[in-house]
């Protein structure tokens, strides 16, 4: 991830920048969503 962060922050290529967007969408976002039910569940635990 860091280093389509830095690839992303130094590149004017559209060929990497489709390359890019496609790994946050079928790789970063579902690691995103997981964490976060991983985190309200352990929250709903806390809380109880």
């Amino acid at each position: 991830m860091l280093q389509d962060r830095n690839r992303t922050s130094h590149t004017y290529n559209e060929a990497t920048a489709r390359e890019i967007l496609g790994r946050i969408q079928s790789h970063y976002v579902p690691c995103f969503l997981a964490l976060q039910t991983q985190l309200h569940n352990q929250l709903q635990k806390q809380s109880k």
